[in-house]
């Protein structure tokens, strides 16, 4: 009996492991679903008919859509790397003022981002000193404190890279200038609700 019992225990452990395994593979099985069928959605909304009947077959995984579609409308790679360089160097324009920082914050991400040389290849990205510096210097008349600090001790630390540094200096933008609160709030002119910018 008592030998049933620890068997009985030991198939129950085993079971609840695999079942909170499944549920964490179901997760993310459906939010991958979801985020393709908002994509697909997306791209039969907007794409021409006779690009969608020439590059969109029902029966190609979505990755065959946009390869034939970059093919068809004539992106290529150099292009497309071309367009995220200069879009990256467009948002290092000195910030002069210090609002609407986040404005300026935000589109830099976003360039960033695409510009990120695992996505575009642009190895001139994938050394963070280089990075540092060119933000340094764009937020340096707006954060004349906060640079020198960080590019003299926080850039070097071993968990640093681009959304730390960003998060960093958006908490500190947000201590000495604050967003104005009636721009982010509808419930009360005293109550301050910055943007919430995801990092790529």
């Amino acid at each position: 009996m008592a030998n049933g019992l620890k068997t009985y225990e030991r198939e129950m452990v085993r079971y609840r492991t695999l079942l909170d395994a499944y549920k964490v593979k179901q997760h993310k099985y459906e939010k991958e679903v979801t985020g393709i069928d908002t994509i697909t959605q997306v791209v039969q909304s907007t794409i021409a008919t006779h690009l969608q009947e020439s590059c969109c077959d029902p029966d190609d995984p979505l990755q065959q859509w946009i390869a034939n579609l970059r093919r068809c409308v004539g992106i290529d790679d150099r292009v497309e790397k071309e367009n995220a360089r200069k879009r990256y160097k467009a948002a290092h324009q000195p910030m002069r003022i210090p609002n609407p920082w986040d404005t300026w914050l935000t589109e830099y991400d976003q360039a960033s981002s695409h510009a990120n040389p695992e996505s575009v290849g642009l190895p001139d990205l994938s050394l963070f000193d280089m990075v540092s510096l060119d933000f340094g210097d764009a937020v340096a008349q707006v954060a004349k404190n906060w640079v020198p600090g960080f590019i003299d001790s926080g850039s070097f630390e071993s968990n640093m890279d681009r959304r730390e540094m960003l998060k960093r200096f958006r908490d500190h933008m947000t201590r000495y200038h604050p967003l104005n609160p009636r721009k982010y709030s509808r419930i009360s002119p005293m109550v301050v609700h910055p943007p919430r910018v995801e990092i790529a």
